[in-house]
């Protein structure tokens, strides 16, 4: 158990946003190549006349490892400070983030973020800092790249493997896969030696033991 210091906690970033008079307040997101709304959003952007459209489905992983498709999206324009940025989200419906504000939006906006003090400014203007709306989010650490198969997906891995693999065998056999070469012209081969501790001799032979035991390789009949 470890404690950890206030100026340690791990807080998401949220800004204020207008969508054509609808308040928002995204969670900011420069691990996000896109923007993404969610099925509240969607609903109070409808309510005031901005519709979605159909786009090419493309697939979304989302920061649990997860595979959802999105199909369609807006196309608006975004409020803040004064500055106006146009804006296309994709809909996920199961976000679980009402709004959230990806690179793509960040790039147009020509957004600049301070994550030590926090803030937020215009590349036009540094010295205007804008404090973000902070959110503790020590409760929901999420490692990126790390992800488990839930209980559904285990039980429907092990039946696809077990119907489409054989079934292992005691021994491992020979294939026809691939083939070795070996040259058994009359000219001598030149190899250097290489030694080995007797240990190591032991475990070789061990080895080629094994392999003649199982039918890999069979006796020389040189002299």
């Amino acid at each position: 158990m470890f404690k950890i210091r206030d100026s340690e906690i791990l807080r998401a970033f949220y800004v204020n946003i207008t969508i054509q008079g609808v308040q928002v307040e995204p969670f900011v997101d420069s691990g996000s190549n896109k923007s993404f709304a969610a099925a509240t959003t969607e609903t109070a952007l409808v309510k005031v006349g901005i519709y979605p459209k159909s786009v090419p489905p493309r697939s979304v992983v989302t920061a649990g490892c997860k595979i959802e498709t999105s199909s369609s999206g807006f196309d608006c324009q975004v409020y803040r400070h004064g500055r106006r940025t146009r804006l296309r989200p994709f809909i996920l419906r199961n976000l679980s983030e009402q709004f959230i504000l990806g690179m793509d939006f960040l790039v147009t906006a020509r957004i600049v973020i301070d994550f030590f003090d926090r803030t937020w400014h215009y590349r036009e203007s540094p010295e205007d800092k804008i404090p973000f709306t902070l959110v503790d989010a020590i409760n929901n650490i999420r490692p990126c790249g790390l992800c488990t198969l839930e209980e559904d997906q285990k039980i429907r891995l092990e039946n696809f493997l077990q119907e489409n693999l054989p079934p292992p065998e005691e021994k491992l056999g020979t294939t026809s896969k691939t083939s070795h070469r070996i040259d058994i012209s009359n000219h001598p081969i030149r190899q250097r030696p290489h030694h080995t501790t007797p240990a190591i001799r032991e475990i070789m032979w061990t080895e080629v033991e094994e392999m003649l035991e199982n039918s890999i390789i069979v006796p020389s009949q040189s002299e």
